[in-house]
């Protein structure tokens, strides 16, 4: 289903042990990738305390819409 916000909401079909395909992994999975994707650009040099301040100081909100 995707949203007024062009967000998708996916789901996966029960296996036969009654787990959802999206629980193996879960989100600790996706923290680890996240954490050694940012550990590649810190070592790469694409990263650094500059940007970090940067970042701190830009405005991320996602715009409201009004239906």
């Amino acid at each position: 289903m995707t949203l007024d916000d062009n967000a998708e909401i996916v789901h996966s079909e029960m296996g036969e042990d009654g787990r959802a395909d999206s629980q193996k992994g879960g989100s600790s999975n996706v923290a680890q990738k996240v954490e050694n994707g940012m550990d590649d650009l810190w070592n790469s040099g694409k990263w650094d305390d500059e940007k970090n301040e940067e970042i701190l100081k830009e405005h991320l909100r996602t715009p409201y819409r009004n239906k």
